[in-house]
């Protein structure tokens, strides 16, 4: 009776020991690539090209031309 519980807790202490290493080598983190991810953005460009902000642009210079225009009249 002694060595089968002996075993039993040798299993035991060997299941645990398994059991207990796996969820620490899945914590681990990934190893990154070497270099940098970097993206440059020509801001002037996006927004030269950006087809709602030009309508509103020509929006806005068709109001302050207008404005100028009434200033002018007023002079």
């Amino acid at each position: 009776m002694r060595i089968i519980l002996s075993r039993a807790t040798v299993v035991a202490i060997a299941l645990a020991t398994c059991l207990a290493v796996t969820p620490a080598r899945a914590q681990t983190t990934p190893q990154r690539p070497s270099g940098t991810s970097v993206a440059v953005i020509d801001l002037s460009e996006v927004f030269q090209e950006h087809p709602r902000l030009k309508a509103q642009l020509e929006e806005l210079k068709t109001q302050i031309d207008g404005y100028e225009a009434v200033m002018r009249s007023e002079k």
